[in-house]
């Protein structure tokens, strides 16, 4: 069995940020219940292409990732976020310490750092978490 997903992998917006602010006229994906293992019949995963190098050494650009909204409670340390504040707009590893929320990238490039937030900080947007990704090798 299968079912179909939004797919961003030909989306004509510049970034797969504006992407998920605007689900609008978006493609559909098949996949099957396989792959999506646990996450099987969730409808509100969206896909699309890694486009950037910020987890290249888990995640390589062009990777299909599977991003599901999430809320900043039920996030766990280690989860792979999609988020932006103010300019910023990234997607690292989270950790939740005391009243902080770190977010800190795995990449083969130094230029990717860790982002430090207060969880009170408004204008931090977790856009989605990274439920599956598939590399092709």
């Amino acid at each position: 069995s299968s079912a179909f997903y939004s797919d961003y992998t030909h989306s004509k917006s510049t970034s797969l940020f504006d992407d998920l602010n605007d689900l609008s006229e978006i493609d559909k994906v098949e996949l099957p219940d396989l792959i999506l293992g646990r996450y099987a019949g969730t409808e509100d995963i969206i896909f699309s292409r890694m486009s950037e190098r910020s987890m290249d050494k888990l995640i390589p650009l062009n990777s299909l990732i599977g991003i599901k909204p999430v809320e900043l409670a039920d996030l766990n340390n280690e989860d792979i976020v999609v988020y932006s504040h103010q300019t910023e707009r990234s997607i690292k590893h989270v950790y939740k310490i005391e009243n902080k929320l770190i977010l800190k990238p795995a990449s083969h490039d130094p230029k990717f750092i860790d982002s430090v937030f207060e969880m009170t900080d408004t204008e931090l947007n977790i856009l989605g978490k990274i439920v599956l990704y598939i590399v092709e090798k």
